[in-house]
């Protein structure tokens, strides 16, 4: 039977478990945290004493950490995942990190006969839950190919182009969706402020766009969320990375960062 490892069982990497769980897999997990092992022990994992002892005795091990540099640290670092992984296994890389860090991880990873994809998620821990949330993947075709009957058990998987696509595109996913929301907010305090209802305002754009999914009471759009941790820390940095790497020109996405900085 086929062993999935999961390193990183917070938020997102816990309903990981629970998917593969419900879908008969042996299921593995590491985390820094005793209270996300316990958690993930609840759900039906097993425990193992360390990412390198995980990635022993997993065929595929998939990385939910926060940022490049733990990402760097519990896959290249002494101790690590990829000392524990063997020709033939595969290591999915989760977490939206820069590309740069995905693609030194493959360097290292290539030469041991490890596949390796990059397999950003969107969607929040509930969309994840629920089954509807994207893959967004990067790697070779023919490992995704053999690796998609499993990231399926995720979500819907898009397979965007070679190792680190999968990272960029969910960098710009979230630039756009970010400055969408934000528009609307806008948009909706205006309305309100002119005794417009926000929710007459939602079916009039879902009429005019088919694919406007927000036509709910629950959408908010009250000032706070004009620029709130999440855009200012999470999104908006990465893009501007990219942007000055790429050289590419963004005076939209660049007035969006200024404005951030200002209000942070």
């Amino acid at each position: 039977m086929e062993t999935v490892g999961v390193v990183g069982v917070g938020a997102m990497g816990s309903v990981f478990v629970e998917r593969f769980i419900a879908a008969g897999v042996k299921t593995l997990v590491y985390d820094v945290s005793p209270v996300a092992i316990d958690r993930a022990i609840g759900l039906g994992g097993e425990a193992c004493p360390s990412a390198q002892a995980l990635a022993r005795e997993s065929d595929i091990v998939h990385v939910m950490v926060r940022n490049d540099a733990q990402m760097l640290e519990c896959v290249l670092g002494s101790g690590g995942i990829l000392d524990g992984l063997s020709a033939g296994k595969v290591l999915v890389l989760d977490s939206t990190v820069h590309p740069s860090t995905t693609r030194k991880i493959a360097e290292a990873a290539r030469p041991r006969g490890i596949g390796l994809a990059d397999a950003c998620i969107g969607g929040i821990p509930a969309v994840l839950r629920a089954g509807d949330s994207s893959v967004i993947v990067g790697g070779d075709p023919d490992l995704v190919e053999r690796i998609r009957p499993h990231l399926s058990r995720i979500g819907t998987v898009y397979h965007v182009g070679p190792v680190g696509s999968g990272n960029v595109t969910k960098i710009v996913k979230n630039l756009i969706l970010g400055a969408h929301r934000l528009i609307i907010s806008e948009g909706l305090q205006i309305a309100v402020a002119a005794g417009v209802e926000p929710l007459r305002v939602l079916e009039v754009l879902q009429h005019e766009s088919p694919t406007w999914d927000r036509p709910e009471n629950t959408f908010d759009y009250g000032p706070g969320l004009t620029f709130n941790k999440n855009l200012t820390e999470q999104i908006l940095p990465p893009v501007e990375r990219l942007a000055d790497e790429l050289a590419v020109v963004v005076p939209i996405t660049r007035l969006l960062i200024g404005m951030g900085k200002e209000q942070a």
